[in-house]
């Protein structure tokens, strides 16, 4: 596989276990970890995220502080703040997260006119 770090940004401290890192048109935050074999395409990583060994990222906006546990596949996911998805035994599992919610529609509910 050819390793590739193209047109994205990187924050501040990013650790990465080793060159194996394939980050492609992506915005990985400060603070983040990452682990051996991991592809990151087209995806936003904000601050103090934690990705694990064989971990595939496309498409997906990942919020500060989540962890994604090793062997897992996330396409056109959504994972909040904090949010954890655990390590799979084996091959790579696709993860199919719930959408959150916008945050435009949680602020209109919140105001009452008269």
């Amino acid at each position: 596989m050819k390793k590739a770090l193209t047109t994205s940004s990187i924050g501040q401290n990013l650790i990465v276990k080793d060159l194996s890192l394939n980050l492609q048109a992506s915005v990985i935050g400060r603070n983040v970890k990452i682990g051996t074999n991991v592809i990151i395409t087209n995806s936003i990583i904000m601050n103090n995220v934690t990705i694990g060994n064989n971990v595939t990222i496309r498409g997906s906006l990942i919020c500060s502080k989540a962890k994604i546990g090793a062997n897992n596949y996330l396409k056109d996911a959504k994972m909040g703040y904090g949010e954890t998805v655990k390590e799979q035994q084996g091959e790579l599992a696709e993860v199919v997260l719930k959408d959150m919610p916008d945050l435009a529609d949680s602020k209109r509910k919140s105001i009452r006119t008269e």
